[in-house]
């Protein structure tokens, strides 16, 4: 709603005592809103007094509204950090989930390995029992590798 500055005005008693001033705003629809102040408040300037006036209508009629307007924007931040919060836990079980394929997968490399090693030792052995392979070819092998 726009108001705007209507007037200001001493308020007095019967004696001539002054109680305050009294600041009367204006909506576009006629309506009004009044406020009343000290009276050293009466020098104040019409932007000043509206301001104050302004102000005091403000707290009277939507005093929560400001602190909701905080919390509003705390909650927006609070929400776009439990998403980024998600989207971290999210990424941390696949790491997770990658992390445990890997120790699977070199599990089974090992077991596989292992094996051929078995398998080579096996086969080396038949072919040493066969009489394919001989001592003195197995020195030589040997001998070469460490040259």
């Amino acid at each position: 709603m726009v108001y705007v500055f209507k007037e200001k005005a001493l308020v007095t008693k019967d004696s001539g005592e002054v109680l305050g001033v009294r600041v009367i705003l204006e909506d576009e629809r006629g309506g009004t809103a009044v406020s009343l102040f000290e009276p050293d408040k009466f020098q104040l300037t019409n932007t000043e007094l509206f301001n104050l006036a302004y102000e005091d209508n403000y707290q009277r009629n939507y005093f929560h509204r400001a602190e909701n307007e905080r919390f509003d924007v705390l909650d927006e931040r609070i929400a776009q950090y439990d998403e980024l919060v998600a989207k971290v836990n999210n990424k941390l079980q696949e790491m997770d989930k990658s992390l445990e394929m890997t120790a699977q997968q070199t599990a089974e490399y090992a077991s596989n390995s292992e094996m051929a090693q078995a398998t080579l030792l096996a086969i080396v052995g038949k072919l040493y029992e066969k009489g394919v392979l001989v001592d003195e070819e197995l020195t030589e092998t040997t001998n070469t590798e460490i040259s």
